[in-house]
């Protein structure tokens, strides 16, 4: 694999080319200004302008996909890597956002640049009954309820590793380094493990059909009658995940590797590693708050099955006035996808935002849908 730098991001900075010396031989590893910072505001102001009104937000995957088929060559690998039909699946889904993200995306390829995406969902998973409410509904409305809903990712596996995993879990009272060394011996028993404990005819209850459903469905399965035009064993196979960040926050006392939630993110780690090994999944997403350790629980163990290249990136950096960083990864499997773009983190930040990044234009009253008189008088009655 490609070398990648390792280092400790501080979410109080961002990497903008100099203001004051714009032609100078330095930007080239351009600098870092903290944020908020008078440096920071001029750095940003010489960005492309991000959307002025409430259209251009609506119109916003159009102007994404002008950004990314910018470059002859960038709209060729894209058509070629989506031509042949998009089938997803889910695990933390929450209420499946991204789902929504590339419904968006693919409909303005298709007015933009004439570009018909098959797509297809066949799972999603959520502990939390609110959101299953909600994937429960998009199952049935988006896929005339063919898409599976799973409650527990940890249930995603062959029942012994589930058993042996619950066996390995450390108590609430153990130590923090205790807790930390249990889950670390989890995570390697599934890694070591996942030619078995990945087993792809393993069923859980699915919230949706009331019964047990496989799990990880084959790619041959896509290759059967009862599938959208377009899909079939050789579409693009992508995971999407949002993990749970309590661990790395204030939530979670700052566990990190201790925090119990370590458990399900072994357990959906092992899947990754093991599908995309046996080819059966191409790449996945996945987002996370910006304090958790990327390269430790992504980057590292993953790496004899996938490239991970990622970023740190908020809605204000792509010019939405919203403040909310999240760290973003995109894991290619090793067997079917080749990583063409810079190695290491902070090349990837860079050209992520050559592309991307737009100067914030608007204020967050964008948000609201009446003009500023009617919500003076509003504030005034009460």
């Amino acid at each position: 694999m490609a070398g990648r730098q390792s280092r400790t991001y501080n979410p109080d900075e961002d990497w903008f080319t100099d203001p004051l010396n714009p032609d100078s031989e330095t930007n080239a590893k351009r600098k870092r200004w903290k944020k908020g910072s008078v440096l920071d505001v001029l750095a940003k102001m010489r960005l492309p302008q991000g959307p002025q009104s409430v259209k251009e937000l609506f119109n916003y995957p159009e102007q994404l996909v002008q950004a990314a088929f910018s470059k002859p060559e960038w709209q060729d690998r894209c058509v070629d890597l989506l031509r042949w039909g998009v089938v997803e699946h889910s695990d933390y889904s929450g209420i499946f956002a991204e789902r929504e993200a590339k419904r968006l995306l693919f409909m303005a390829l298709g007015q933009c640049k004439g570009i018909h995406v098959p797509h297809m969902v066949r799972k999603t998973c959520d502990i939390d009954p609110s959101s299953q409410r909600v994937l429960l509904h998009m199952s049935e409305v988006l896929d005339a309820g063919e898409s599976c809903v799973f409650a527990d990712i940890r249930a995603q596996l062959h029942p012994e590793a589930q058993e042996w995993c619950l066996a390995a879990s450390p108590k609430p009272e153990d130590s923090i380094k205790a807790k930390e060394d249990a889950y670390q011996a989890m995570a390697d028993f599934l890694l070591e493990n996942g030619h078995w404990a990945v087993d792809q005819e393993h069923a859980d209850f699915c919230l949706k059909h009331g019964t047990n459903c496989v799990v990880n469905r084959p790619r041959t399965d896509l290759n059967l009658c009862n599938r959208p035009q377009g899909i079939f064993s050789g579409s693009l196979i992508v995971g999407n995940a949002g993990n749970c960040c309590q661990g790395w926050s204030s939530e979670g006392k700052r566990a990190r590797k201790a925090h119990s939630s370590q458990h399900a993110w072994n357990s959906w780690l092992a899947q990754r590693r093991e599908l995309a090994l046996r080819s059966e999944e191409d790449m996945f997403f996945q987002e996370c708050t910006e304090l958790w350790d990327v390269e430790g629980c992504l980057v590292k163990p993953l790496e004899d099955s996938h490239t991970v290249v990622h970023t740190t990136v908020g809605p204000s950096t792509l010019g939405w006035p919203t403040s909310r960083n999240r760290l973003l990864s995109a894991g290619l499997s090793s067997n079917s996808l080749v990583w063409l773009g810079p190695t290491g983190a902070d090349a990837v930040k860079q050209d992520f935002e050559a592309v991307f990044a737009r100067s914030c234009m608007l204020t967050g009253s964008v948000f609201f849908q009446e003009d500023t008189q009617s919500g003076l008088n509003g504030m005034n009655a009460s």
